[in-house]
């Protein structure tokens, strides 16, 4: 699929640059890079977040929702996620404060 990304300068030259020293098109570099972003192996995207993968409206933005591949939904109950999330913010602010 074809789409229009603006990539800042600096980066699109380094990605100019390793594609011409690997012999490689750019394309296939910025594939590869994504592929290793998103943690996706081999050519199979579509196969591992199909039927997976939702948009949802969050005010008046629009998030991708992946759901749970586990047939009894979530792995963590949403109130114990929210205690992690407090007690990692917890740890990381106070290290950043000194405290």
């Amino acid at each position: 699929m074809r789409t229009t990304v603006d990539i800042p300068e600096g980066l699109l030259r380094r990605v100019r640059a390793r594609a011409a020293l690997d012999g490689r098109k750019m394309k296939d570099v910025v594939n590869e890079a994504l592929r290793r972003h998103l943690g996706v192996t081999g050519g199979g995207e579509d196969r591992q977040l199909s039927g997976r993968v939702e948009v949802e409206r969050a005010g008046r933005f629009l998030v991708p929702v992946v759901r749970s591949s586990r047939p009894d939904g979530a792995a963590i109950a949403p109130e114990r996620l929210r205690e992690l999330e407090m007690e990692e913010d917890e740890r990381r602010h106070g290290e950043v404060f000194g405290r």
